[in-house]
């Protein structure tokens, strides 16, 4: 042994696809190196079966490595394509954003929305999964929302027909539960109580409206429906019977 040649010592414990993989490799290692795995594969007088063995081992290692290598890559391109994706949605290059721009950029701000009230709310939530499980329905309603929310956003952004279902159901129960209490608020509760169990400011309301009104048009228009493939018809089906659904709920609660 070469003095001041560590590769030996250290080549007797590794297996012979990987010295063989050494020699297969020359230009990425030192010549002491490549010296040392030719002597150490030379001193185990490998049969042609061993040595064939060793081969096939580092063709499969190769393929397993290349397969690793595919799914980086394509997460890469992926991730480069969202970040695009995302860009252009924000700030065309050119013309007016498309109707697959416009909700792409809803899908992003809605689940920023989402994902801030999650986060102020998380107690809230919890007690509702608490409530629901005992059984109480009002509960029930809120942790399927919260759920059906962020899924429903999911396939909208990648342009799954079911996407615009759910969230189309979800966005009427919401508005329209939204203007019933609202309604009930202004002309009866803040004029029980007085002022001493004050509801939601006027300015919540107003934001509440302009959010409710905008995620209206970005679903319902034609452009938005288009992408999904959904007819008027089918539209006002959808707004008719979620409608009577809800409003024969609140008959029966009230």
């Amino acid at each position: 042994m070469p003095p001041g040649n560590p590769f030996p010592d250290t080549y007797k414990d590794f297996s012979n696809a990987r010295l063989l993989y050494i020699l297969q490799n020359e230009a990425e290692y030192q010549p002491l190196a490549i010296e040392a795995a030719r002597n150490e594969l030379a001193s185990r007088n490998l049969s042609p079966e061993e040595t064939e063995a060793a081969k096939q081992e580092l063709i499969q290692q190769k393929e397993i490595d290349d397969k690793k290598t595919e799914k980086l890559r394509a997460f890469s391109t992926k991730t480069r394509d969202f970040t695009q994706s995302i860009a252009e949605t924000i700030r065309p290059s050119s013309g007016a954003p498309s109707a697959e721009r416009i909700l792409k950029a809803f899908c992003i701000i809605d689940i920023i929305l989402f994902l801030v009230t999650s986060i102020r709310n998380y107690r809230s939530f919890g007690f509702s999964f608490e409530m629901a499980v005992r059984g109480d329905f009002g509960s029930l309603v809120v942790v399927i929302a919260s759920i059906a929310e962020p899924v429903a956003l999911i396939l909208l952004w990648l342009k799954k027909r079911a996407g615009w279902f759910i969230f189309a159901i979800f966005l009427l129960v919401a508005t329209l539960i939204f203007i019933g209490f609202t309604y009930v608020e202004i002309t009866r509760e803040r004029y029980r109580f007085h002022g001493l169990f004050p509801g939601p400011s006027y300015e919540y309301i107003i934001f509440q409206a302009a959010v409710f009104a905008g995620s209206c048009w970005v679903i319902f228009r034609k452009g938005t429906r288009d992408i999904f493939r959904i007819s008027k018809s089918l539209m006002l089906k959808i707004v008719l019977i979620t409608t009577g659904i809800l409003i024969l709920f609140w008959l029966l609660w009230y």
